[in-house]
């Protein structure tokens, strides 16, 4: 007698295209395929040859892994001021 594993069926909403999961990570579809393609973007389900799926749950676990989170005493207006703050001209002697 052999037993079977049946996985219990995912509802339909959980499974999103690679058009749908682009807009839900706010990334434009040729960004998210390219990340995908080299290793950078989220799991996937690849069904077939080409048929990619991406579920919700993996994309918000992505997103909480590339979330940054500032150092202690930072803000994001320090860290943006920081960041693009030009130079003081040198002292003139």
């Amino acid at each position: 007698m052999s037993v079977t594993y049946q996985a219990p069926p995912l509802p339909k909403t959980e499974l999103l295209s690679p058009a749908q999961a682009a807009v839900y990570c706010n990334l434009k579809a040729t960004t998210l395929s390219e990340w995908t393609r080299i290793g950078r973007g989220p799991v996937h389900i690849k069904l077939g040859t080409r048929l990619r799926r991406y579920r919700k749950s993996d994309l918000d676990t992505w997103l909480l892994e590339h979330t940054r989170v500032p150092l202690l005493g930072e803000s994001a207006l320090t860290s943006a001021a920081l960041t693009t703050a030009e130079p003081a001209p040198p002292e003139a002697t």
